[in-house]
């Protein structure tokens, strides 16, 4: 028993050690930031919109090369400065950019 409470406050000590200097290095501007990996799965995808500007706009102009993108699983003709949103389907982020 008495074993146990050396092993946890050993632990808890370790563990306040490990806290400060982590935060030390925080507040320093060593450590900016966090990021996670995560394991890559061959069936994940991601989707991106992507906002289109034609001049002048002609939805019968542009519907077919639109057909020819797999990619694009939607289009919609909107008012305003953009003239069409896509929705695009791709492997990675680069191959997102590839078809912007």
């Amino acid at each position: 028993m008495p074993s146990q409470i050396i092993r946890g406050v050993l632990l808890d000590s370790l563990l306040h050690v490990y806290n400060a200097k982590k935060q030390s290095l925080e507040e320093k501007g060593v450590i900016t930031g966090y990021h996670a990996h995560t394991k890559s799965d061959s069936n994940q995808t991601v989707m991106v919109y992507l906002a289109l500007t034609f001049r002048p706009l002609s939805c019968q102009l542009v519907q077919p090369y639109i057909d020819k993108v797999p990619e694009i699983k939607l289009a919609h003709s909107i008012s305003g400065n953009v003239d069409l949103m896509l929705l695009v389907e791709a492997t990675t982020t680069s191959e997102a950019q590839v078809l912007a």
